[in-house]
């Protein structure tokens, strides 16, 4: 089995090849046939989705128009509640919160609250609060108790403040009563402020029954299947339709609705839902109306025809772009390439298909890839031979300047010494040269290095007696590890001319070599003479001057500056250099050089 689908997906894996990535003809032909049968199943998905669209506006027209047709209602009724309490302001029956009314007045004030209650068929109370929690007034039901001891403690307190002559809307007054009754109601609460000097006084508290809001709701929704609620900012149901069920997922639409956004309607769960947000009492009025599809009243057959053609237009555009894309986005991505090799990033670009037009076009590609990375090779290796050409010279150069340094001591002490001791510095010299030219390397170990460096000093003793002394501190670790030729020595002949000889006498030379952090040794060569002058220190510290620095101004001399520059051609970015210098405090060179032991890698050609 597993055979025969490796082998099924072989063949498949082929067809396609051959149908969509040989010929640019058997794409087309592909591509159109398939676009052709994409249309036929977008003609009929499309008319089912104009039904459905068509069914969906009107549903949702009938839904908008009966949520508002609610508001509009409840707002009448709110307004028509207020009208009464203007009535009463007027009346003086609101004077009763500034004093409880006497038994014999107070037959009096209830007729006067029983008229406004009579008068608005949707009250069934009137209660009013003064700020010592005294509540007085009339109910169609049984009379309500407080059950806070405050009106501090109501929870509407400082919104009904804050809202001055305005009303506020508390379903079942904010919780304050004790529920021992069975009717549940909406609260309109208002401060009642003095007429001569506007200062609150107390509340009046307007209750209209539930049942009268689910009558406005059931009117609207008359004659139809729709189901209307009013649901308050925290998702609780206050009134709605026998039908308008308190379930979870109505909190949803209700809590969840942008109050920036009024009115939001959704569809989903086989129903449309119509939410209005009804910013001065703080609920959602929400409308929710079954789908029911009839598709045979949006049959429009000149409608579906010019649907089809336009569909058909677009399909053919789509297979223009397919066909172009195919083309193009190889050569673009060739052209991408192409541009990288200004950046030296000579990558070559996969050839997935090669017996292609493209396929063709990218193997060439590649193949000029290979032939500008071989020139470029060419020119780096031609490069190179001409750096160790411009370090030979600077090499040539060091050793007749020693030379003639040397030649000019001993000729010195020619004329000024004993016979004995110009031999010796005679047969010191040749040492000296045997062991820095008979073998011919340019790199040696740091053994012979500073064996190299203690016959040179030797030299200079017996020229210049107690000048100078020469501290050695090299680490045993250090002693095979490949420095290049005569390092070592024209900094010390740097230190003894232009740092000690000025100074004339008292000098102090420590050489110092030893291992280093990241696999490096450290050389490092320090004096306590007059120094280098500050602007030839600061040419010397930067890398990018050293090249341009005029040696006979520099005050370091040619030997300091030339081993500089054969170590920046030696090991390029592998080595570093620090130079430290204090006028009359004395030089410090430090040279970090990357670890190489001698006899694992052949130098000899490096300079």
């Amino acid at each position: 089995m597993g055979m025969y689908m490796k082998g099924l997906c072989e063949n498949v894996k082929g067809a396609w090849d051959w149908l969509f990535h040989e010929h640019i003809s058997r794409r087309i032909m592909a591509v159109f046939v398939i676009f052709f049968l994409i249309s036929f199943f977008l003609t009929y998905s499309l008319y089912s989705w104009a039904a459905r669209k068509q069914e969906d506006s009107m549903i949702e027209q009938s839904s908008v128009q009966m949520v508002t047709g609610v508001r509009n209602n409840l707002d009448e009724m709110v307004l028509n509640v207020n009208d009464d309490f203007n009535m009463l302001l007027k009346g003086g029956t609101l004077d009763v919160v500034n004093h409880l009314p006497r038994p014999e007045d107070r037959k009096t004030y209830d007729n006067m609250l029983f008229t406004a209650l009579d008068s608005n068929h949707y009250l069934e109370s009137i209660y009013l609060l003064d700020f010592s929690a005294h509540l007085y007034g009339v109910d169609k039901h049984d009379m309500k108790r407080l059950s806070v001891d405050s009106t501090l403690k109501c929870p509407w307190y400082r919104k009904a403040l804050e809202a001055g002559g305005s009303y506020i809307l508390e379903y079942e007054a904010g919780g304050i009563f004790y529920k021992r009754y069975n009717s549940r109601f909406v609260s309109v609460i208002r401060t009642i402020n003095s007429l001569e000097t506007q200062k609150p006084q107390g509340f009046i508290i307007m209750n209209i029954p539930t049942d009268a809001i689910a009558e406005i709701c059931s009117a609207a929704a008359y004659g139809s299947q729709a189901m209307i609620g009013i649901m308050d900012q925290d998702g609780n149901l206050i009134a709605g339709t026998p039908g308008f069920e308190y379930q979870d997922f109505l909190k949803t639409p209700a809590g969840s609705s942008d109050e920036e956004k009024l009115l939001v309607s959704r569809k989903g769960d086989g129903e449309h839902t119509t939410s209005l947000y009804l910013p001065d009492y703080g609920w959602h009025l929400i409308a929710r109306i079954p789908s029911q599809v009839n598709r045979s009243a949006f049959k429009d057959l000149f409608l579906i025809a010019t649907l089809i053609f336009l569909v058909n237009v677009v399909l053919m555009l789509f297979g223009s772009l397919y066909i172009s894309k195919s083309i193009s986005n190889p050569i673009y991505a060739l052209i991408g390439m192409m541009n990288t090799v200004k950046d030296r990033n000579f990558r070559k670009i996969p050839v997935k298909y090669p017996k292609s037009e493209i396929g063709i076009l990218q193997t060439n590609y590649n193949n000029m890839v290979d032939e500008i990375s071989s020139l470029l090779s060419r020119l780096v290796e031609e490069q190179k031979i001409k750096e160790k050409a411009e370090l030979h010279a600077l090499f040539e150069q060091v050793k007749p300047h020693f030379l003639y340094n040397t030649l000019d001591a001993i000729g010195y002490m020619a004329l000024t010494e004993e016979p004995s001791q110009t031999y010796e510095a005679i047969e010191t010299l040749g040492s000296f040269y045997r062991q820095s030219l008979s073998q011919g390397d340019q790199m040696i170990t740091v053994e012979k290095e500073t064996a190299i460096v203690n016959d040179y000093v030797k030299l200079l003793r017996l020229r210049y007696g107690d000048l100078f002394d020469v501290e050695y501190q090299v680490d045993e670790s250090c002693l095979r590890v490949l420095v290049p030729h005569l390092i070592l020595q024209p900094l010390v002949e740097n230190a003894v001319y232009h740092g000690i000889k000025p100074m004339g006498g008292n000098g102090h030379i420590r050489i110092w070599i030893g291992p280093e952090e990241g696999g490096r040794m450290k050389i490092q060569v320090r004096d306590n003479g007059v120094g280098i002058d500050a602007s030839a220190l600061s040419k010397l510290q930067d890398y990018h001057k050293i090249w341009n620095i005029d040696i006979d101004v520099s005050g370091t001399g040619i030997g300091l500056i030339g081993t500089i520059q054969r170590i920046v051609l030696i090991y390029g970015e592998q080595a570093s250099y620090q130079i430290r210098s204090v006028p009359e405090g004395g030089t410090e060179i430090t040279f970090l050089l990357p670890v190489t032991c001698g006899g694992e890698e052949d130098h000899g050609d490096w300079i």
